[in-house]
């Protein structure tokens, strides 16, 4: 941990005790889970860095290895677009950078024509040159085999537009969603068949078992939902996801625990995409709250993480679709769990400490890093190593969040020291 911020500490415990909460429990808990980041997570990000091709490799293990064997076949071990765009956020995120014009200008670049070389001309979608032999044919014989690699698509195109707003650039073709949206009628090319009317969606919606698997239901939703909007549908798609709801609960499936959070936060997307309401947010955020202290064993770094992602959504949802009373009701729900987060900070920090690995950042499972990565092969199976998703979650991205809800945003504090940058670069060779 840095111990660079003393006057923003002073000033984050000054404002809690401001509102009424504890101001001294509150920084202590946030101090002690600052404690396990180390400027050494930069320098393990850098090395993961590929001069080369200009992107970001998963793991350690996929920068010091060509390629991995699968029982789908053999397939390069290359940097990937999703893992880039984290990478990204680390950096910024953390308050390594204030702004990612700080990045090197080879590095920009590099980045840039990385992510655009990347994209299908006839399609506008996003394709993986190691991956693509496995999306068109290596899942025939998983009866999920479509939706694996359309969750796998979704995503990468979501990961390339972030890309593009953050390094202010444009992608050479126009999207598959452009195309949607286009005049020309010619976007109709790229529609997939479930989207090509009402009824076809409806029937995709029905394949989906949304009481006994409802994150992996959710999990489709949400790498799609930018396309089922773009499609024309998305009224279609809540209106039926929103039956699928337990009204009583707020939440999605018969899990209970993380379970339940996961599920929720994935099928929630698709409401926030399309600027819609989350029905039952209340009823849900008390749900949400209640797993924040709980005993059950994390077994991805999604979960922890995913309490407070959906609890950050479930008051942006009040916020942005409740009018005046939504946005009270939301800030009655952050300032509430503001007098009584220190057990939910301290419950966090130690579910994070159970993924931490000896070179100092932080993997997506207990034992080590995922060697997949949405179905499609990233990393060398069974080494205790980190990776930049368990990476990214653990630190930046849970406790941005962590601020978020409890309406600190502006007090945010970096997690790394102030020359934790100048390190990255170093072990990025730039």
């Amino acid at each position: 941990m840095n111990n660079c911020y003393e006057e923003k500490w002073l000033a984050l415990k000054n404002e809690i005790d401001r509102r009424g909460a504890d101001g001294e429990a509150v920084t202590a808990a946030l101090r002690d889970y600052y404690s396990i980041f180390e400027d050494r997570a930069l320098v393990w990000l850098g090395n993961l860095y590929n001069k080369e091709i200009g992107g970001f490799h998963f793991a350690t293990s996929s920068k010091e290895n060509d390629t991995v064997t699968t029982p789908a076949g053999t397939f390069d071990l290359l940097p990937d677009v999703e893992s880039s765009f984290q990478a990204l956020s680390m950096l910024i995120d953390s308050g390594a950078i204030d702004s990612f014009d700080e990045l090197p200008c080879e590095m920009r670049e590099s980045l840039i024509r990385f992510v655009c070389s990347l994209q299908d001309k006839e399609s506008g979608f996003i394709y993986h040159p190691q991956w693509r032999m496995l999306m068109q044919d290596g899942f025939g014989k998983d009866e999920n085999a479509d939706k694996i690699w359309r969750s796998r698509r979704g995503r990468d195109m979501m990961w390339a537009e972030g890309m593009t707003k953050r390094l202010n650039f444009s992608l050479p073709y126009p999207t598959a969603y452009e195309r949607l949206n286009s005049a020309d009628g010619d976007g109709n090319l790229s529609l997939p068949d479930y989207l090509l009317s009402k009824e076809a969606l409806l029937s995709h919606l029905d394949s989906l078992d949304w009481e006994n698997n409802a994150y992996f239901a959710g999990n489709m939703i949400a790498a799609e939902a930018k396309l089922i909007k773009a499609a024309g549908l998305a009224d279609v798609a809540i209106d039926y996801i929103t039956s699928k709801q337990n009204a009583q609960t707020g939440l999605w499936g018969n899990k209970t625990g993380y379970g339940a959070i996961n599920a929720y936060l994935k099928t929630g997307a698709i409401y926030m995409e399309c600027c819609r309401p989350i029905p039952n947010a209340e009823k849900a955020a008390i749900s949400v709250i209640e797993c924040a202290t709980t005993d059950e064993a994390a077994e991805t770094v999604c979960y922890q993480y995913n309490v407070w992602y959906s609890l950050l959504n479930i008051l942006e949802s009040l916020r942005r679709c409740g009018g005046e009373e939504g946005k009270k009701k939301a800030d009655k729900i952050s300032l509430s769990f503001l007098k009584n987060c220190t057990a939910a900070i301290k419950a966090t920090k130690e579910k994070a400490l159970t993924f931490k690995k000896p070179d100092g950042a932080f993997s997506s499972y207990t034992y080590g890093t995922a060697d997949h990565s949405q179905g499609m092969p990233v990393a060398i199976k069974g080494i205790k190593e980190s990776d930049v998703n368990g990476s990214n979650i653990c630190s930046n991205g849970t406790v941005k969040r962590i601020f978020a809800v409890l309406g600190l945003e502006d007090f945010y504090i970096p997690l790394y020291s102030p020359d934790a940058f100048e390190k990255f670069l170093k072990a990025a060779k730039m």
